[in-house]
């Protein structure tokens, strides 16, 4: 282990602490004209005993602490003999530590060698991480591959057959008859009866009176706003003829001569001479601008 001489030695901070040769002590000097910083007496208790100077000389009033004479110091700001110059290595820089300057102790320091160690080992398990993932990536891939190919066949015929039937029944089935009809029936009734009020028509105003084959329409008849755009026709008649069919009748709205809208009448024929409600089918498209209608039986003959 290699030690440098007791003296002043200049420091980070610019000031300069006195080394005994094998510690360093707790004085400061400021290098070239500031006193030396003395400590409590108590403090310095444990401290080596003085010697004789770093020069063969005893110390001496003004000289280095414990009767080390202190080393001359050059100009201000310029190292003496035995002094680091500024820029090199002082307190607490490496080349200082606790063996003393320029001492060989190793470098480094615990935290940073456990950094370091710490880094490796994460390293090593993130490596063990992704070995593990891929090993059980490859591991799914094959299961899905196998299953694929068991599940699969990998055989596909390429034989298809060839022959196609030639013989073809030619002879259809005998014993169909023959003598089948070729007039239709003759003598079907064609009086079929007239449904009530067939072929009829009439003409009148909104809301008046008008009479349709078997039945007249009372009048004060209305067309009544229901829901939805669609509204209700609101009338009675009087039936003039009786029939267990009832007139059946068309309905026709006319704004002027423009066919507006239409519906479709049911009146019951019964009973005679009383009156009775007529059913209609509910109006879309009305509009208050309608002036008359026009009424036809609906039948066939």
């Amino acid at each position: 282990m290699s030690s440098a001489p007791p003296g002043w030695h200049l420091q980070p901070d610019g000031r300069e602490r006195y080394w005994d040769g094998e510690r360093w002590t707790d004085e400061f000097r400021t290098p070239g004209s500031a006193p030396t910083e003395q400590i409590p007496l108590d403090e310095t208790r444990d401290m080596p005993a003085a010697g004789t100077g770093a020069y063969g000389t005893p110390a001496q009033a003004g000289q280095g602490p414990g009767g080390y004479a202190s080393p001359p110091s050059g100009a201000y700001g310029q190292p003496g003999p035995g002094q680091p110059g500024y820029g090199q290595p002082g307190y607490g820089q490496p080349g200082y530590g606790e063996g003393g300057p320029l001492s060989d102790k190793p470098r480094g320091s615990g935290w940073g060698k456990g950094c370091l160690i710490a880094l490796l080992v994460v390293a090593l398990l993130a490596a063990i991480l992704v070995a593990v993932g891929v090993w059980l990536f490859r591991a799914a891939n094959d299961a899905v591959s196998e299953s694929i190919s068991t599940s699969v066949p990998t055989e596909v015929p390429t034989e298809l057959p060839t022959e196609v039937p030639t013989e073809l029944p030619t002879e259809l089935p005998t014993g169909l008859p023959t003598d089948l009809p070729t007039e239709l029936p003759t003598g079907l009734p064609t009086d079929l009866p007239s449904l009530p009020g067939q072929g009829a028509t009439a003409e009148a105003g909104l809301g008046e009176e008008f009479t349709l084959g078997p039945a007249t329409i009372q009048s004060g008849w209305t067309v009544e706003d229901v829901t939805l755009g669609f509204a209700s026709v609101v009338m009675q008649a009087v039936p003039t003829e009786g029939s267990t069919v009832p007139l059946i009748f068309d309905l026709v709205f006319f704004e002027g001569d423009t066919d507006v809208t239409r519906t479709t009448c049911s009146v019951p024929l019964e009973p005679v001479g009383e009156t009775v409600d007529v059913a209609c089918v509910p109006v879309r498209g009305f509009t208050d601008g309608i002036d008359r209608i026009e009424a036809s039986g609906v039948g066939s003959g």
